[in-house]
């Protein structure tokens, strides 16, 4: 039972002064409470709510320059990406302005809802191409070759050889780019480099470079086919067949050069006839610096160091297109008559990419390059050809002797090869 006198006090309680203090028992605990204890806590949660406001209103500045911090750290970043698309598009109008000689005469493109018929009208309006254009319905794609845009593909029942742009996805400059190197290879005519057949659009959408099929594919897998029998007679011929390519490429009424001279560009027919890919065919300059015939910077394990000259991998001056053509035809003779990759045997202990690394570093020390290894199959061409090769492997590319040099010393070689027979 509860005790009287307790209840007692809480009724009398609620008569008491603010100094009272009324204590009420319930099955829990007492509970004591002071009036004055009670007016302190209003003056303390006053006290609560004013610091809490100012709290409040601090935090919501800070979230405020937050807020601004990340809108500017954004636009920055909007700014920079919309910058560096303009810089790279301009560096690639620019690389693309300097694929051919005609470039102010670059065709303008028609949009994605032109017909085939309006764009074709374009190729018969260009006074170096009118000749060329092929009629689209008398050429089909068969299947892509290699990497890149090459196709194989039939004109007029007969097999060809495509560089196609896709112009509905790809920007316009792409295209612009190969309809000058088109104009380039108009006045492009040698038994020793493939031929162009002609222009078209595919389809009305795709912009293409149509040229002469060679059924027995590149020089390098003609090389390494040890069902294909060549005599010394016909390795020679091989080199002859190149050389003549470089010499008509350099002569100074055509001022052009091979981009990048390997066994890979050079193609092979049915006859045993070598000829250059017409699509290694670029205008050339002095410098390689800056210029159209400037190599793509080469890659490890992609079996382009070996044909490199030390210059182009220095990035040393002077850098001549067609000197860096010279060494990359030494490096092509020991291939023809060893019938091994260049530095066959560093290839076999290192590997694709470490024997690249190490030929660099060779570069960078300054040995002697020898990618035929003097294999005895080298030994076996005539002492005027190696003789030569000697000075194309020159470090110093005013060393290297010319293309047309070049020819002197493989029609000795030749004569030398005659009288060593009889």
């Amino acid at each position: 039972m509860t005790d009287p006198s307790l209840i007692e006090d809480c009724g009398n309680a609620n008569s008491t002064s603010s100094s009272a203090i009324a204590v009420c028992k319930d099955d829990a605990a007492p509970l004591v409470k002071s009036a004055a204890s009670s007016s302190g806590a209003v003056h303390d949660a006053g006290s609560s709510n004013s610091s809490g406001s100012a709290d409040t209103a601090e935090a919501g500045d800070s979230d405020g320059m937050s807020t601004a911090l990340i809108v500017i750290i954004v636009l920055v970043v909007i700014i920079a990406v919309v910058l560096s698309f303009f810089i790279v598009r301009m560096f690639l109008k620019r690389r693309a302005a300097r694929a051919g000689t005609h470039d102010d005469n670059a065709v303008t493109l028609m949009g994605k809802g032109d017909t085939g018929g309006d764009k074709s009208s374009f190729i018969s309006n260009d006074e170096f191409l009118r000749d060329f254009q092929l009629p689209q319905s008398d050429v089909s794609l068969t299947k892509s070759v290699g990497s890149g845009r090459l196709w194989v593909g039939e004109y007029n029942g007969g097999k060809v050889v495509l560089k196609r742009v896709e112009s509905e996805v790809t920007a316009s400059f792409v295209t612009k780019a190969l309809m000058a190197q088109a104009r380039t290879f108009a006045t492009i005519s040698h038994p020793n480099i493939t031929n162009l057949v002609g222009v078209t659009w595919l389809a009305g959408t795709d912009f293409a470079v149509v040229t002469e099929f060679m059924d027995k594919g590149n020089l390098k897998t003609v090389l390494s086919n040890a069902d294909v029998e060549l005599d010394l007679s016909t390795k020679l011929q091989m080199c002859l067949d190149v050389a003549l390519a470089l010499a008509y490429l350099h002569a100074t009424e055509q001022n052009l050069c091979a981009k990048q001279l390997s066994s890979r560009k050079v193609l092979v027919n049915s006859a045993m006839t070598c000829k250059l890919s017409l699509f290694e065919c670029i205008p050339s300059s002095p410098k390689l610096g800056g210029s159209s015939s400037a190599p793509t910077p080469y890659s490890y394990g992609m079996g382009e160091v070996a044909w490199l000259a030390p210059e182009v991998i220095t990035r040393s001056a002077p850098m001549d297109a067609r000197k860096s053509n010279i060494y990359a035809f030494g490096v092509l003779v020991g291939e023809i008559f060893t019938r091994k990759s260049p530095y066959h045997t560093l290839l076999e202990t290192r590997g694709n990419t470490l024997s690249d690394v190490e030929l660099v570093q060779r570069i960078r020390r300054q040995e002697p390059m020898v990618p035929h290894e003097n294999r005895r199959e080298y030994l076996e061409a005539p002492l005027s050809l190696r003789q030569a090769v000697d000075r194309c492997l020159s470090y110093s590319p005013m060393s290297r002797p010319s293309a047309q040099d070049l020819l002197v010393a493989l029609h000795n070689a030749k004569e030398e090869l005659l009288t060593n027979s009889m």
